[in-house]
């Protein structure tokens, strides 16, 4: 892993301190196998939130980027409570121009990330069943295949599986 930094109230926090930070150490990992690339994981405390953090997410084709940095936030209460949403890239567009639905680059509750480049997107995954082996169960690193054929989605909207 590379250099994560966990602060909680300004204070730096060792991994072991709380089961978020175990779980996400664990799935960090495992979505680095996946991806090819470094995935971290970290505590803000100016949102209060835990996150996992990519830094090429590749977006299906109909976006005028091929990629991504991605931030996927979690509670206190992760695995058992879902993810609710997560951050992308500010200025993200599909192919003919437009922004997408349910994307906020605008400072809002909803994304409190603007100055720092980032967008919001909302994604809510429906009937969320954690496990204690992340491979098993939903998982962030499930979560970033819902939001690939939620972006797949949003491009070609009268997409159908055959």
């Amino acid at each position: 892993m590379g250099k994560i930094h966990i602060h909680k109230d300004g204070q730096p926090v060792q991994y072991g301190a709380s089961a978020v930070a175990q779980r996400l150490l664990a799935e960090a990992a495992y979505i680095s196998q996946i991806y090819r690339q470094e995935a971290t994981f970290g505590f803000d405390p100016n949102l209060r939130l835990w996150y996992v953090y990519l830094p090429a997410f590749s977006l299906p084709r109909g976006w005028q980027q091929g990629a991504t940095p991605i931030l996927v936030t979690v509670n206190d209460q992760y695995p058992t409570a879902a993810p609710d949403g997560f951050y992308l890239s500010n200025r993200l567009r599909h192919e003919n121009g437009s922004t997408p639905a349910h994307y906020f680059e605008t400072s809002s509750a909803l994304n409190p990330l603007t100055a720092q480049g980032w967008a919001w997107f909302c994604v809510h995954p429906q009937g969320w069943k954690a496990q204690y082996d992340l491979r098993d169960g939903d998982s962030v690193a499930k979560y970033l295949t819902l939001i690939h054929l939620t972006m797949s989605q949003v491009v070609t909207p009268n997409f159908r599986s055959y």
